[in-house]
């Protein structure tokens, strides 16, 4: 599932792509299979996706993120499957959809680095515009004469003056406050984390959150959340049982205007 965070279209699904790996030729010298003597040549499988469309909306940044299964390794006697799932992405951006401080930025919000390495950003160029030159133009040719010039006073130019401009000084950034609240279902067991970014014109906070969840000193998971046009973000954390307290930090990265910030906030497991 790709997620185009604060687009029309909000979260929409991969193509399903049919695909096959075969036959292989495996190598038995011994004759007498699992034996640690099997081999094979490796073999690329290549799949290709159809191009989504996103179209911007609402405040903040356009940005990117996926959902993956990855494809676990499965080692065999002699033979070992490797698979490296991931996406190849282009980002196109349409002249005239993407301004402010920073036009032509998109973000990929990446916390299981599905993207990388191959990731790749292409802000859209506008050709600068050429104005018509105009050809030089030869002065006429003048036959010289033979009457002496006249005697004239020598003219002083008056000096001229050049006003220096001054480039203005960039706003400073405002600081901005980072709360987070946890609450724990023991029902469900999951942990559902709240975030709430505002600057200190108490205007809401853009962009996104990193929220990491740690029992004693085991990292459990880091979730990347999308802050709402109200400053707001939630992460969900699933599958947590083992008791004990949990801490919960968050880290907000802040944009072009605002610094950065962090809050913390902790929940048991009884």
């Amino acid at each position: 599932m790709i997620e185009g965070v604060n687009t029309v279209e909000g979260v929409k699904p991969t193509n399903v792509v049919a695909t096959s790996i075969g036959p292989i030729d495996i190598a038995d010298p011994d004759g007498i299979k699992s034996t640690g003597d099997e081999t094979a040549g490796p073999v690329t499988l290549s799949v290709t996706f159809a191009d989504m469309a996103f179209t911007a909306s609402g405040t903040g940044p356009v940005s990117f993120r996926e959902d993956t299964s990855p494809i676990t390794p499965t080692p065999g006697p002699g033979l070992l499957m490797v698979a490296n799932p991931g996406f190849n992405v282009q980002i196109r951006c349409s002249p005239g959809t993407v301004a402010g401080s920073e036009p032509g930025v998109v973000t990929l919000i990446d916390p299981a680095a599905a993207f990388a390495p191959t990731a790749a950003i292409t802000p859209p160029t506008i050709p600068p515009t050429t104005l018509p030159t105009t050809p030089p133009t030869t002065p006429p040719t003048t036959t010289p004469t033979t009457t002496a010039p006249a005697t004239t006073a020598p003219t002083t130019a008056a000096p001229t003056t050049t006003t220096p401009t001054t480039t203005p000084a960039p706003p400073a950034k405002q600081n901005t406050t980072t709360a987070a609240k946890a609450k724990y279902s023991t029902a469900k067991k999951k942990a559902t984390v709240t975030v709430a970014v505002k600057g200190a014109d108490g205007k809401p906070g853009t962009g996104s959150v990193k929220v990491t969840v740690k029992l004693g000193t085991k990292k459990i998971k880091t979730i990347t959340a999308a802050l709402s046009s109200s400053g707001v973000a939630k992460a969900v954390f699933k599958k947590i049982a083992a008791k004990g307290k949990y801490k919960v930090t968050v880290k907000y990265a802040g944009s072009a205007t605002t610094n950065a910030s962090s809050g913390k906030t902790t929940f048991k497991v009884a």
